[in-house]
C-alpha cells in the first residue's frame, strides 16, 4: 500500500467519522426534543389530574347540596301536609259554627 493510498484511506475514515458525528449530533437533538415533549406531556397530564380532582370535589359538593335540598323538600312537604290538615280542620269548624248560627230561623243571634 502506497503512502497516497494510506492517505486516501485515512481521509475516507475521517470523512466517515465526521458523518457519523453529525448523525449522532442530529440523533442527540431529536432525543432532547423527545425528552422535552415527554416532559411537557407529564406536565399537562399532572395539570389534567389536578383539574379532574377539582371537578370531582365540586361534583361531590353538588351531590351533598342536592341531598340537603331533597331533605328540605321532604320537610316542606311534611309541613304542607300538616298545614293542609289544620286548614281542613279549621274550615270544618267554621262550617259547623256557621251552621250552628243559622239553626232556627236562619238569623244570627241578637237579631230579632
Amino acid at each position: 500500500m502506497t503512502f497516497q493510498e494510506m492517505e486516501s484511506t485515512l481521509q475516507r475514515v475521517t470523512d466517515n467519522l465526521v458523518v457519523q458525528g453529525e448523525m449522532l449530533d442530529r440523533l442527540d437533538r431529536r432525543v432532547e426534543d423527545l425528552a422535552g415533549a415527554i416532559h411537557d406531556l407529564y406536565t399537562v397530564t399532572d395539570r389534567l389530574a389536578k383539574v379532574s380532582e377539582t371537578h370531582n370535589q365540586r361534583l361531590l359538593q353538588m351531590v351533598e347540596i342536592m341531598e340537603a335540598h331533597e331533605q328540605r323538600l321532604v320537610r316542606v312537604e311534611d309541613q304542607q301536609a300538616v298545614m293542609l290538615g289544620a286548614l281542613t280542620s279549621l274550615l270544618q269548624r267554621m262550617d259547623a259554627f256557621i251552621q250552628g248560627i243559622q239553626k232556627g230561623d236562619g238569623n244570627p243571634p241578637g237579631k230579632t
